[in-house]
């Protein structure tokens, strides 16, 4: 496990090596521009955004925020089964303030998915328990599990901020990141 002084911790990691994401980059769960970097680098060099978005106003904006690309409907749980059954395959998978939003079995299981679906898997939650009800109507919002390191393999690189994350609330939270990369398997053997 990795200690990191900074509040964002996927960002820091990502920007770091832009090259992580490929040409064929997931992002799930997004609502602002938040990850905006990330698409326009992917669709600068003639790549492919899917965002997966199951909240349908947040999935709309998605649709302006990001012209280009391909806005699915749906839950990260979901879409990780549906791309498995069709053997799809991906450079990079974001799952960025996601996993939390699930309950526990199911969140280990879509990162588990998204492992076999993606040469680079990283996913950012509270490192420990955050509790979160429904956000301006979206029900998706909820927190429904937390995780922690030990949740996790030898395969996952896991990072834990030190910084608190300030919140709308005046709760602030640490965050915890994860990350998968094969890359790094492949050229190490």
């Amino acid at each position: 496990m990795k200690i990191w002084d900074a509040l964002d911790l996927a960002g820091r990691y990502v920007s770091s090596d832009l090259s992580l994401l490929g040409q064929n980059l997931v992002l799930c769960g997004v609502k602002n521009e938040r990850e905006k970097p990330y698409y326009e680098h992917v669709m600068e060099n003639g790549g492919r955004v899917t965002i997966i978005e199951p909240f349908d106003g947040n999935a709309e904006a998605c649709r302006l925020i990001y012209p280009g690309a391909q806005v699915v409907l749906d839950t990260a749980e979901n879409f990780a089964v549906h791309s498995n059954l069709e053997c799809s395959r991906f450079s990079c998978v974001l799952w960025i303030q996601g996993p939390e939003h699930v309950d526990k079995r199911t969140a280990l299981l879509t990162l588990s998915l998204f492992r076999t679906m993606a040469t680079v898997v990283v996913a950012e939650c509270p490192h420990g328990i955050y509790e979160q009800g429904e956000c301006e109507g979206n029900p998706y919002e909820a927190h429904r599990s937390t995780l922690y390191p030990s949740d996790f393999d030898a395969a996952w690189e896991i990072y834990v901020g030190t910084d608190e994350h300030p919140c709308e609330t005046a709760n602030a939270v640490r965050h915890m990141m994860v990350v998968f990369d094969d890359r790094k398997t492949v050229t190490s053997s």
